[in-house]
């Protein structure tokens, strides 16, 4: 009997109910389940943020809350560890679980190449909507990071890129998109990424965060790498410190944003069922080994990057230590869809690990590699590294080095052991020779195959300039 005091929407609503719920009841009878909805993903990229630099990894900091409250509540991953120490390899290789020395985008000419399956294009065949939004040259429409999208927006400006402010933009332009997908009616699931681009420098001064108050040195807010590094040998502590609290503040900026994407999914009701995903392409240096900026290195502080997934009632709160990698990500979102492989993946799932809290388990240690192509094929630097529980060894080709760090006790990889660690070095070079061979086929490879190259444009070209690209 239906309580008199409804109205006739009620009436229906209530009605409505008694159907699902009677329908529920047979199935459940029958052994039949309800269809279980798809799951949205949304991949959220900060690029140049290095761990470290979050407060859900140092704690004290503050200026990441709306990260460590999706920390907070998902998993997050202490080791997680990018395939490379810039942009576009790094990226590559979340989206199509390869290294950079097998996607081959490892120049700022040199394309992703189209027969490569990306996570976008393996939704988007499973019905998925796919929708981009990005704020980075180097990922603009024609760098091959758009297969597969049906909506790929790139929101920086052609001529101001390294001084624009553009989370802001990147958060409009998501809500957007996903209202117009809200819109459509059509009930299909979303795979939604993000790219974020603020903490990259130029590093500049927002005044709603007040990380730099009381310096009085030298520097100022939007200074370019250039100027930076004709100042770097004279950079006092304070100086460091100052950079550190700019890109700090860049972070806070970055971080409200993906707030306001969060608030989003839950007040229109997506949140419950999207995989949330952080993580980050590279991570920045501060004078750690001498250098400031990225792409010259695979020391901890370029390539240890933050890892959370977060997924209410499916991934409870958890930390893992154990290393994990970029190449992992794309295997995990496919088995949380339960879609198979197209192709050979370099990376593991962790959705078993997530599911009976307990640490990865891999056959082989994580992987990083850092091969610079310019435009005229020189390959500046070249370096190939692992990494697992116990040792990192980190090998530069050209200079023929090798570091060997104690990831127990050197986290931050500052005292190189190599020269009394040849037993390491022997041990861990074994595992190491099939990538260090790739590489020394490189260059032979560059010259006798067509690579799939972007013809770069003037103000393109000025762009990575300023950037410090080229």
């Amino acid at each position: 009997m239906v309580p008199r005091s409804l109205d006739s929407t009620s009436i229906i609503k209530f009605a409505l109910l008694g159907c699902f719920v009677l329908s529920s009841l047979v199935a459940c009878r029958s052994g039949v389940k309800p269809a279980a909805k798809p799951l949205n993903v949304a991949l959220i990229v900060v690029d140049t943020l290095g761990a470290r630099h979050l407060g859900c990894y140092t704690p004290g900091l503050s200026n990441s809350p709306e990260i460590d409250l999706l920390a907070k509540s998902g998993a997050k991953f202490e080791n997680s560890f990018a395939t490379s120490s810039w942009t576009k390899p790094s990226l590559a290789s979340i989206f199509t679980s390869l290294m950079p020395i097998r996607h081959k985008s490892i120049g700022p000419a040199l394309k992703l190449p189209i027969p490569v399956e990306t996570v976008a294009e393996l939704l988007q065949r499973r019905g998925y909507s796919t929708l981009g939004v990005v704020s980075h040259t180097l990922l603009g429409p024609r760098s091959g990071f758009q297969q597969g999208f049906d909506e790929y927006r790139q929101m920086n400006t052609k001529k101001k890129v390294h001084s624009s402010i553009t989370s802001n933009l990147v958060s409009d332009e998501g809500i957007r998109l996903l209202k117009k997908h809200l819109q459509k009616g059509d009930r299909k699931p979303f795979f939604l990424f993000l790219h974020y681009f603020d903490p990259h420098f130029n590093y500049r001064d927002h005044e709603d965060y007040e990380f730099t108050k009381g310096y009085e040195g030298r520097l100022r807010s939007g200074m370019s790498l250039n100027a930076l590094e004709r100042a770097k040998k004279s950079m006092t502590a304070e100086d460091i410190n100052y950079l550190k609290a700019l890109y700090h503040e860049e972070i806070a900026y970055t971080d409200a944003q993906i707030g306001r994407m969060v608030d989003f999914l839950d007040a229109s009701g997506l949140r419950e069922n999207t995989l949330i995903i952080v993580t980050a392409d590279h991570g920045e240096g501060f004078l750690e080994h001498g250098m400031l900026g990225h792409t010259s290195s695979l020391y901890d502080e370029l390539v240890r990057v933050p890892l959370i997934l977060n997924l209410p009632g499916r991934i409870a709160p958890s930390t893992f230590k154990s290393p994990v990698t970029g190449l992992d990500l794309l295997p995990t979102v496919a088995d949380y869809l339960d879609i198979k492989p197209a192709q050979t993946w370099e990376g593991i799932s962790l959705k078993s690990s997530l599911e009976k809290q307990e640490e990865p388990k891999r056959e082989s240690p994580v992987f990083m590699e850092v091969s610079y192509v310019t435009q005229k094929r020189i390959i500046s630097p070249d370096i190939v590294a692992l990494v697992d529980d116990q040792r990192k060894i980190i090998f530069d080709l050209q200079r023929k080095r090798w570091h060997v760090y104690d990831t127990v006790l050197d986290p931050f990889d500052s005292t190189n052991l190599a020269e009394g660690s040849r037993g390491d070095i022997i041990t861990y070079r074994e595992k190491l020779q099939p990538l260090i061979d790739l590489h020394r086929g490189l260059k032979d490879e560059l010259f006798e195959e067509p690579q799939n190259e972007i013809e770069m444009q003037k103000d393109e070209i000025k762009q990575l300039k300023t950037l410090g690209y080229l």
